[in-house]
Formats: C-alpha cells, sequence, structure tokens
C-alpha cells in the first residue's frame, strides 16, 4: 500500500490498546484495500481513491476511540451527575468562605473598604479552581 494509507494505519494505531493492534491493523488495512479496490473498479485512479477513502474513515483518532470502545467525552453519562452535584455543593460555600476570610485579614492589616477587591477576586480564582480540578479528578 500507498505511505498515506501506513500514515493513517500508525495515526489509529497509536492509541488503541497494544494485545489488540495487530488485529485491529490487518483488519481495517484489509477494509481500506476493499474500499480502494471498490472505487478504482468503478474508474477512479489508485491515489485519489485512497484518499477519499482515508477521508471518508475520518480522524483517526476518533477511528481508534470506537475500536477501543473509549468515549470522548470529558465528563462521561456515568459521572455527570455525581459530578454536578459535587460542584453545586463545593461552590455554594468554598469561594465565600475563603474570600471572606482574605476579606477579614485585608481589613485587620487595615485595607478598609480596598479589602472587598481581593476577596473577590480570590473568590473567583477559588472557584475556577474548584470547577478544574473537580472535574480533572472525575475524569
Amino acid at each position: 500500500m500507498n505511505t498515506l494509507t501506513d500514515r493513517y494505519l500508525a495515526a489509529t494505531l497509536r492509541s488503541v490498546p497494544t494485545q489488540r493492534r495487530d488485529e485491529i491493523a490487518s483488519e481495517l488495512r484489509a477494509s481500506i484495500e476493499d474500499m480502494i479496490e471498490d472505487r478504482t473498479g468503478s474508474g477512479q485512479d489508485t491515489p485519489t481513491a485512497e484518499r477519499e477513502v482515508l477521508t471518508e474513515l475520518g480522524n483517526p483518532d476518533e477511528l481508534a476511540a470506537r475500536y477501543a470502545d473509549r468515549r470522548l467525552q470529558l465528563i462521561g453519562p456515568t459521572y455527570y451527575l455525581v459530578w454536578l452535584r459535587l460542584l453545586k455543593l463545593l461552590l455554594s460555600f468554598i469561594p465565600a468562605l475563603v474570600g471572606t476570610i482574605v476579606a477579614v485579614v485585608k481589613v485587620a492589616e487595615g485595607s478598609g473598604f480596598g479589602a472587598i477587591g481581593p476577596g473577590l477576586v480570590v473568590a473567583l480564582h477559588v472557584a475556577v479552581h474548584i470547577g478544574f480540578w473537580l472535574t480533572l479528578t472525575l475524569r
């Protein structure tokens, strides 16, 4: 086969489980060859047929995910409700608590009303970090 097919196979096989690579490689190569033969039988030249077949198969990473039975989602349906419940719980009090503590410390240092801004900024930072780290750990 042409190097275009070989590159497509390499890109697809790099993210499938090692124990299934040989099986998937032979199956996918045979499928690609059959599709190319069908197109060349109807009068198309081989390079054009090969390019169309590989384009039709789509992104190699998505194809590999289908072969590996892996979802391409950040939070899948299994963990979504747990993630949402925990996110709502944590965001309901932690940012406000941390922001208030920072504002009280700034007031104690003598900032007066200038303590509100840093408290709000820290509360926003904490909220973003909670969302990021919770999403990353439940992934």
